[in-house]
């Protein structure tokens, strides 16, 4: 390390003896102002850049702009301002002040924003060669549609990027950008808010997985731009690999105060379609006496495995949406906030407050309210709902400029969110498990138990009663400040030095109580048990960088960058748990038994240095070459350092001379990029570790009976050479501007390849090693793939507009190397035999299931299995083949925007596909294999020949020998599907109402729905059920809420 900090100290030196060498000439100002519309009213928040300098400024409410420290001479001026088409003229600036006068911005028809964030300071999108999607005003957004965490603004928003909202409320999100490229390490991308490295793990001790990446308030966003792969974040080093979601919460901004004001509320709904639960009446031959006739058993003798039963009618029954019976009931949202912005030039201020309460659609039925009341027990307002989530937000942002050459920013926010959820991890305990899971008919019937174990009747439930599950209280909260300090100090016209500080620092708690006599007779929770577990995670950023701007021609310029950060993250926690509560008891403290357990401290930090070089050449070609070195505390003791380079180019071919003139083409740019980054190890992957034993050693009087002693035994056998994957990704594309400007498309190919891929290798049992598999840096996963965005004005007029934007994706991958298997000496195979399989030339996570072929032989419609299989319907083979992926390959999604009456309401409407991958039917696959299975395939004569033969196949299977055969192949299934995801009515305020109000205009009411409908051929209830995605990303989606409907209704008030 020390080396690299002579270097980069070596070329800090020469930088600083290169600025010290520039003249200094008197410079002076240029000052300007910004309007739009017609009549012309002023403009703020427009950007304002001097071409091919640092210089940059913002206009105030009244469109006014001041750029300080402009060298005297000709300069371009060029004015941005997403929805308006940038203007750019040459202004003569002097020692003293020069006026550009008016920059009038015409209204784009494509609305684009042509200033992005990157990991060196904001530049134009132009100079980039590598692809960065930005979501756009991200405040209109929160305002006219129903967004309750970032995963709601992120999903369908952008091609390459494949979002899984959680469906249960306070759930986790699931996002992948280009695909999945790591077997053992995080495939997730990584988040940075206001500059400061933001925490998005998960924790799933509630059995929902619950993400910190909640605690983000959309009404606090200004802006998300999404890095999508090492080619564009290379600067932002080690975890990186997988994209950087970089995210810009609101600024104040010279003014007037400037009142916002909302509320919100409106319905939480219900509305999927669960399956019923079947019976098949019949009677054995011979008898009377009815029973339940199971569909592939019925007709085969009981010689050959079969159950003889003859049909005398069929049931069906929904309990889930028994009025009289059933949990399901609509459930309320209902948020207000208030922000007001404003100040000077010298300083501006941002200052906002909000808060949300959501309650699910599930409530405790009446007639468990009524037991309980009957029993003189309160009924708590926890049991009564039992998912529910509230929220606080906070944050005050101020930005000063101190002095001509010196602006600070101090930003500071503040959430506190407190969780209630339900059981899902604990199969029959699990609330929809026992209203999905019953008997197909009501009343008593054969094999039905009808009451508890205390007497209690079911009331047409499984096993467990509702409101003795809804008495096991569950709760997640979150308390989380996240703060940060930027300066932004330019010395001279061509020289700026920017350095951020910041903290996120985050404490979330788990508690669990099952009170005395409490809760379902389970396991010991009767007695009573409870859980708390503490946890403190930190994350301190401190990042500075220096650019020099020189013109080394007229025609050509450089910006040289040289910087640093440093990045800490601790993690601690404590865990508790007790059995056996008394009366009241409520505390771990309170328990007969108690243990515990804790994370000591486990730091990760992260040490990078940077240098950049860019080149404008007649501001149209641009080139970038880039190069960062990590240390990090997770690498061996043996690697110190990783180097990852960067390059790219972007030309704006249409400026040229020689590029012909086409009536329809307005804009062309072509660019390339290459770059790397890299996922890091687990903290402690690298580290030779023990754990505590209790040794009995002899003692010196009796060599029979010893002592036991506290000891140490090897557990990690370290791993001195252990380095991060590293993935190394090329992307070249092209974007146009066409037909006026009314249209606009972005097209990007990339590939992208990990090597020193961290896989676990196992060790022979003869080394004598504590731990018998190591991680070792030995594969290599490929990503490739197209995105491409169209965004266009299909109708511009008075009373009538029509944008659409179209967002599609294809990703392929494939392990491309595993190593050596040293048992074999055969390439590896991870996971052979199992249905998560790794093999080389194959995707990654691929899914092996035993494949079945079936034929209704006598063409009854009703598949029979037998134990001689030349005689049963269904036939599984005995080996194992690949039968898909989990992560979807295909994302599609329109969004349309509908302008009526002279744009005074706007209709929103978004639609997205996902396809190419499969997922569990894990509703079917748990349901028609346990007792009762009274699922349509085991009792309905119609059910679907395949939906019978996927369940024969899992539950009986096919014998070759003494060797029984199964496969749950059937119920890995497509999961595509189509979704009406967001629908909403934008109404402004007539000038009548917002006189009466005396608000200004921008005032709205807005009608919003979210999930509004899906299609799929997928057989469970819904496919975007989400409780957690797996290391080999395979959703869990059984025993969680699907996604609920919102209906809402909005007031926006400003002043």
């Amino acid at each position: 390390m020390s080396r690299f900090v002579c270097r980069f100290t070596l070329a800090l030196c020469a930088l600083l003896v290169l600025a010290a060498g520039r003249t200094a000439a008197a410079q002076g100002t240029v000052t300007g102002t910004v309007t739009v519309g017609d009549p012309a009213r002023p403009l703020g928040q427009a950007r304002v850049v001097i071409v091919n300098s640092l210089l940059t400024a913002t206009s105030d409410d009244q469109g006014k702009f001041t750029l300080r420290n402009v060298p005297p001479g000709s300069v371009a001026v060029m004015v941005m301002h997403v929805g308006y088409q940038s203007i750019r003229k040459t202004v003569t600036a002097t020692a003293g002040s020069a006026n550009a006068g008016d920059f009038f911005l015409p209204a784009a028809v494509v609305q684009l924003q042509e200033v992005v964030t990157t990991a060196t300071g904001q530049q134009r999108r132009v100079e980039l060669g590598n692809s960065v999607t930005t979501l756009g005003d991200v405040a209109k957004k929160v305002e006219e549609m129903k967004v309750t965490s970032i995963g709601d603004l992120l999903v369908a928003k952008a091609p390459g990027v494949v979002t899984l909202p959680g469906s249960t409320l306070g759930a986790a999100p699931s996002i992948r950008i280009r695909g999945t490229s790591s077997i053992s390490l995080n495939n997730s991308p990584i988040y940075v808010v206001d500059g400061v490295r933001y925490a998005s793990n998960t924790t799933s001790a509630s059995g929902t997985p619950f993400s910190l990446l909640n605690s983000l308030n959309p009404e606090e966003i200004q802006d998300i731009e999404i890095v999508k792969g090492p080619s564009a974040a290379t600067l932002y080093g080690t975890s990186a690999a997988n994209g950087v979601v970089v995210i810009t919460t609101k600024k104040g901004r010279a003014g007037s105060a400037r009142w916002s004001y909302f509320a919100e509320m409106g319905s939480v709904q219900d509305r999927n379609l669960y399956q019923p639960m079947y019976m098949n009446w019949g009677h054995a031959p011979g008898a009377t006496a009815p029973t339940r006739c199971q569909l592939a058993l019925q007709s085969t003798p009981a010689a050959q495995g079969g159950t003889p039963c003859i049909t005398d009618s069929l049931t069906k029954y929904l309990l889930l949406r028994d009025p009289t019976r059933t949990f399901i009931s609509d459930g309320q949202t209902k948020s207000y906030g208030v922000n007001v912005s404003g100040g000077t030039e010298a300083i501006r201020y941002f200052i906002a407050f909000d808060a949300a309460d959501e309650t699910a659609p599930i409530v405790m039925p009446g007639f468990e309210q009524k037991r309980f009341e009957d029993a003189k027990v309160p009924v708590r307002y926890d049991w009564k709902r039992p998912l529910a989530q509230q929220k606080l937000n906070f944050r005050t942002n101020l930005n000063a400029s101190m002095s001509p050459k010196l602006d600070v920013g101090v930003s500071m926010g503040f959430n506190k969110s407190n969780n209630r959820t339900m059981p899902t991890d604990a199969a029959f305990e699990a609330l929809y498990y026992t209203g999905m899971q019953n008997y197909g008919f009501v009343g008593p019937g054969p094999g039905k138990g009808t009451t508890t174990l205390e007497g209690n009747p079911l009331n047409e439930y499984y096993q467990y009663l509702p409101g003795d599950v809804m008495q096991e209280i569950r709760k997640q909260d979150l308390q989380r400040f996240l703060g940060s300090v930027n300066l932004n100090w330019r010395p001279f016209s061509w020289m700026q030095n920017d350095a951020t500080v910041g903290m996120d620092l985050a404490s979330y708690n788990f508690y669990l109580i099952c009170r005395l006599n409490e809760c379902p007779i389970q396991a010991s929770q009767r007695v009573g048990t409870i859980t708390d577990n503490r946890n403190m995670q930190r994350n301190f950023s401190a990042k500075m960088s220096s650019t020099v701007n020189y013109d080394l021609r007229s025609w050509m310029n450089t910006k040289t960058t040289v910087g640093a950060d440093y990045n800490n993250i601790e993690q601690d926690a404590l865990n508790t748990n007790g059995l056996t509560l008394p009366p009241g008891g409520n505390s771990v403290a309170a328990a007969a038994t108690r243990n515990a357990s804790n994370l000591q401290p486990t730091v990760v930090k992260t040490l990078g240095f940077f240098v950049q070089e860019q080149v404008a050449l007649r501001d149209r070609l641009f080139f970038t070459a880039a190069v960062r070195t990590d240390q990090n505390s997770a690498f061996g003791s043996n690697f110190q350092q990783v180097v990852y380079p960067k390059l790219s180019a972007s030309w704006l071919v249409s400026d040229e001379s020689f590029f012909p003139e086409y009536k329809w083409l307005q804009s062309l740019r072509l660019r390339a990029a290459f770059g790397a980054s890299g996922v890091q190890p687990g903290a402690t992957a690298a580290l030779v570790t023990f754990t505590a034993a209790s040794v009995n050693l002899p003692s010196r009087t009796a060599a029979t009976a010893g002592i036991n002693t506290p000891g140490l035994v090897a557990a990690q056998p370290g791993l001195p050479d252990l380095k991060p994957e590293t993935s190394k990704e090329f992307e070249t594309g092209f974007d146009a501007q066409f037909l006026d400007g009314r249209a606009h498309i972005d097209y990007t190919y990339y590939r992208r390849q990990s090597y020193d891929a961290l896989i676990s290798v196992p060790l022979a049992p003869s080394t004598g090693a504590s731990q018998l598999s190591v991680l070792q840096n030995v594969g290599s996963i490929r990503n490739s793939g197209h995105e491409v965005q169209v965004t266009a004005q299909l109708i511009d007029r008075v009373n009538l507009g029509w944008d659409i934007t179209l967002n599609g994706s294809h990703n392929t991958n494939m392990v491309v190397n595993l190593g050596l298997d040293p048992a074999t000496n055969a390439r590896r195979i991870i996971g052979f035999g199992a249905t998560t399989q790794q093999r080389e030339g194959m995707p990654i996570n691929g899914q092996w299931y035993r494949p079945y072929t079936y034929d209704d032989v006598n063409k009854d419609g009703v598949l029979q299995w037998n134990r001689d299989n030349a005689l049963s319907e269904v036939h599984v083979d005995s080996a194992l083949k690949f039968k898909g992926v989990t992560a979807p390959r295909d994302i599609f999604s329109v969004q349309n925007g509908i302008d009526l009456f002279k744009r005074k309401l706007r209709v929103n409407m978004s639609f997205d596909y996902k396809g190419g991958f499969n997922m569990q039917d894990g509703g079917n696959n748990f349901q028609c294999n346990t007792d009762p299975r009274a699922c349509s395939e085991t009792q309905n004569p119609k059910a679907p020949l395949a939906e019978q033969a996927r369940n024969i196949a899992k539950t009986y299977g096919s014998n070759f020998g003494a060797t029984n055969f199964k496969s749950a192949g059937g119920y890995f299934m497509s999961g595509q599907f189509w979704r009406f995801r967001e629908l909403s009515a934008v109404y402004q305020l007539p000038a009548i109402a917002t006189k009466y109000l005396r608000s200004r205009d921008g005032s709205s009411l807005v009608l919003s729905v979210r999930n509004i409908k899906h299609w799929t051929g997928f057989t469970d209830i819904d496919p975007e059920i989400n409780q957690g995605l797996a290391q080999n990303d395979n959703q869990t989606n059984f025993q969680s809420a699907p996604p609920p409907t919102y209906i809402t209704l909005r007031f926006n008030l400003k002043y």
